[in-house]
């Protein structure tokens, strides 16, 4: 469980390539973080095995977690997932660079409610996932069920079977994929309200082909994107897949048609990141007063301030620091404080 890279494959590597992007994919409903992305015939992992060659300077990460439906030991529900991918994030972008670095998620069937989940919290509880809300460029989903999917009746039923012979509670988390179960609808707003306020490119893969055994798709094609039926999707490319909900998220070649499309959102993604500048200015600096235009000097006193406020721990310490500088009168107090803190006011 937890976050898995797969490129670079060390510390060394991270930092001789000069990584600009970071891109985090989290798997669906009875997957985990290798075999949901992996081409069962010839074994490849396209996060793996391709795209590290299309996008050499890209972090390639995978989350795991407990998201199988029957016999499960947890029972924890898609806000409990959610925090622990945005855990898991902050804690690998710990570095100054890093949590600047733009980041886009990937999600196939319910990973992709974790990762709305995810962006909501980060949004509403900025003072912990601000590097998170801020640096997101983009979402790619494939076979997300914005809006439940009709096979969730079947998989309850099975769940309450497993449940009484494993005696075990239902899981929430296959109840979540009912249609029309409040939480999913409470969610897909939430998020909609949330892309709203801050607006990304999002990529909705749906699959065409139906699963062997069913008689209909797993995610019908209206459940599968974000826009609402009847509307022009105008922030939302959507795409479809000629496979199924298992395999559209598989590719066995780099020469793969969804694989390559895939490919070019990323990079499409990467590119809007980087023209839109995603290291916003802070919008709440409000200083009284300017630094002197002759101000000079005084690295000393600047480097304990960087010492004790910034370099220390910043962004992880939940405790207000405090630095004291005293002086006589006139020796510069408040000006080497205003230098200070135009120094670092996009932290």
């Amino acid at each position: 469980m937890g976050i898995l890279t797969f490129h670079p494959k060390n510390e060394q590597a991270l930092t001789a390539l000069e990584i600009n992007l970071d891109i985090v994919a989290i798997h669906g409903l009875n997957g985990d973080r290798e075999h949901t992305w992996t081409e069962p015939k010839s074994h490849k992992l396209w996060l793996r095995d391709f795209l590290p060659d299309d996008l050499p300077r890209a972090r390639v990460m995978v989350f795991g977690y407990d998201a199988t439906p029957i016999f499960a030991n947890s029972t924890a529900g898609i806000v409990e997932h959610a925090r622990d991918l945005l855990r898991c994030l902050v804690e690998t972008r710990e570095g100054r660079d890093e949590t600047k670095r733009p980041l886009i998620f990937i999600g196939h069937s319910l990973g992709g409610l974790v990762i709305k989940q995810a962006l909501i919290i980060a949004e509403r509880e900025s003072r912990y996932y601000k590097q998170i809300y801020q640096s997101t460029s983009g979402v790619i989903f494939f076979g997300t069920p914005h809006q439940g999917s009709s096979m969730a009746d079947i998989g309850t039923t099975v769940a309450r079977i497993a449940s009484t012979i494993a005696h075990k509670p239902e899981p929430e988390l296959l109840q979540s994929l009912k249609k029309g179960n409040h939480i999913l609808e409470t969610l897909t707003e939430k998020f909609r309200e949330h892309h709203k306020a801050r607006p990304y490119d999002i990529v909705s893969f749906y699959e065409t082909r139906v699963m062997r055994g069913f008689k209909t798709l797993i995610v019908e094609i209206p459940s599968a994107l974000l826009t609402p039926p009847g509307e022009t999707p105008t922030y939302e490319e959507q795409i479809p897949v000629d496979a199924t909900h298992r395999d559209m998220c598989r590719f066995s070649s780099n020469e793969d048609k969804t694989y390559k499309t895939a490919v070019r959102c990323i990079k499409n993604i990467f590119r809007g990141s980087v023209m839109m500048n995603i290291d916003v200015k802070n919008e709440f600096y409000i200083v009284p007063h300017t630094v002197n235009p002759h101000f000079t000097g005084r690295n000393d006193i600047r480097q304990q301030l960087n010492e004790g406020l910034i370099e220390d721990g910043y962004g992880i310490a939940r405790d207000q620091q405090r630095f004291v500088l005293y002086g006589l009168g006139g020796s510069g107090k408040t000006q080497m404080c205003l230098k200070f803190v135009q120094d670092h006011r996009d932290k």
